[in-house]
């Protein structure tokens, strides 16, 4: 394992903060999605290894927790 931070945790450490604070809540995963939709208009985006990041925090919270908003959301996987 290694002690390295990720991309996300170097470029974004504030969105790690928050996705700790939030683990296992509702929130949590509504939050990690609205990473992925621009609400507020002309953002660039993350970078391919942030986003990837953010695409696994999304994972194993479903994995762990479920998505209780179950096949209707765009995101269920």
């Amino acid at each position: 394992m290694s002690d390295a931070l990720s991309e996300l945790e170097q470029a974004f450490p504030h969105i790690v903060r928050n996705v700790v604070d939030k683990w296992g809540r509702r929130d949590c995963l509504a939050y990690i999605d609205s990473l992925m939709v621009d609400d507020r208009g002309g953002r660039k985006g993350f970078p391919f290894g942030a986003l990837d990041d953010i695409m696994l925090l999304r994972e194993v919270h479903v994995a762990q927790h479920g998505d209780p908003r179950g096949p209707g959301n765009i995101w269920y996987s």
